[in-house]
């Protein structure tokens, strides 16, 4: 069962990066904080393709917030806050992530100091470059 509230359907142009955003919480419900988690990984792949996936680990202390933010991060959504309570998960990926136009399924697995490991999945979409 997943634990963290990620932000869906998170939209990208082509060829550059952005971020994805969510409240993580720990199977008692509570945010996670830095030194809940000993690591987090994204997996990702082209919506409906198997065998081409890639995983990466992330840094736990650069990817989760022990306070929950509202930053311009959580305002990307045409300017408008997600909610007033913040996130405490950011994946900032780099421009060479996500290179075609299509959807990709994004999978984030975090595991926990104790207690049994949880993941979400996001959707990427990737809008193209207009010529």
């Amino acid at each position: 069962m997943a634990n963290a509230a990620i932000k869906w359907n998170v939209k990208v142009k082509q060829s550059s990066g952005g971020s994805i955003c969510g409240r993580a919480r720990n199977s008692s419900a509570a945010c996670i904080t830095q030194s809940g988690i000993t690591s987090i990984s994204v997996k990702y792949r082209t919506l409906g393709k198997t065998g081409d996936t890639t995983t990466t680990s992330l840094t736990v202390a650069s990817v989760v917030f022990d306070t929950l933010q509202t930053d311009a991060y959580w305002n990307k959504i045409d300017g408008v806050a997600v909610d007033t309570i913040g996130y405490n998960f950011r994946w900032n990926f780099g421009a060479a992530v996500f290179t075609e136009p299509v959807q990709y399924v994004v999978v984030v697995t975090f595991t926990p100091a104790s207690g049994a490991v949880w993941w979400d999945e996001v959707l990427v979409d990737l809008l193209p470059l207009l010529a």
